[in-house]
């Protein structure tokens, strides 16, 4: 028969700290738990995978229809066109303009190889616009897009390039435009301005949009000029 084995003074010491210890960390996990119940879902990031990839660093929101990204500053919406003209994907990504811009944009979002496809809702703000570049195509407020959403933006100022151009947008495939137009300043209207036929015929330029393909364009309106310079064959300019 053995002997029970009797606890020695630092035998008992070390079991009451280690029982102390597991105590403390039950009562900080329980504390942890507590408060990530009273976090609101919305208040939590969107994880990556959620936008196929694509993050916004400005703003609030998670790139969805119920939680758009949000654009509230012209560098912000620069940066949105430097990323989609840089081949970011945004296909159905969501992204609302929060207020009017205060300087003016001089680069379309979207490009032929790289054009939008996400959802963009100016929520009613004015986009100033100053694009002279006689020798580019695709400009506007978007150089192209493609599967896209626009709707609820305005414009101010002028577009003038070579061919599809457009205040709103460029070139358009199977894309939407809705309730988009030119805000008249004071007395002076907008205008947009295309020569790219060299050969008699015409170029894709409009107040709205220069081409679209497969798409739609309602409740909008342009106040101003759309200027088509067409060149014959002897060189001569006319003007439509």
């Amino acid at each position: 028969m053995q002997a029970a084995k009797i606890k020695t003074k630092n035998e008992f010491s070390v079991f009451r700290i280690g029982e102390e210890i597991m105590k403390k960390l039950a009562s900080l996990l329980l504390t942890v738990l507590m408060i990530c119940t009273m976090i609101p879902l919305s208040a939590l990031p969107a994880f990556a995978e959620d936008t196929g990839g694509f993050t916004w660093p400005f703003g609030k929101g998670a790139g969805t229809a119920e939680n758009p990204y949000t654009i509230s500053s012209y560098n912000q919406l620069k940066r949105l066109a430097d990323d989609v003209n840089g081949g970011a994907d945004v296909t159905g990504i969501y992204f609302k303009l929060t207020q009017s811009t205060a300087f003016n944009l001089f680069t379309p979002i979207g490009t032929k190889d790289h054009p939008f496809k996400g959802h963009f809702d100016g929520g009613g703000n004015i986009v100033l616009i100053r694009m002279d570049k006689p020798d580019k195509n695709y400009l506007g407020l978007f150089g192209c897009a493609e599967g896209a959403e626009i709707k609820n933006v305005y414009w101010q100022g002028t577009v003038a390039g070579h061919n599809y151009i457009g205040g709103i947008c460029g070139y358009c495939k199977d894309t939407t435009i809705t309730n988009c137009g030119y805000k008249t300043i004071g007395n002076i209207d907008g205008s947009v301005t295309g020569s790219g036929s060299t050969d008699g015929k015409s170029c894709y330029i409009g107040g709205i949009c220069g081409c679209m393909i497969n798409g739609e364009i309602s409740d909008c309106f342009m106040n101003g000029n759309v200027i088509n310079n067409i060149t014959v064959n002897n060189g001569t300019t006319i003007s439509i």
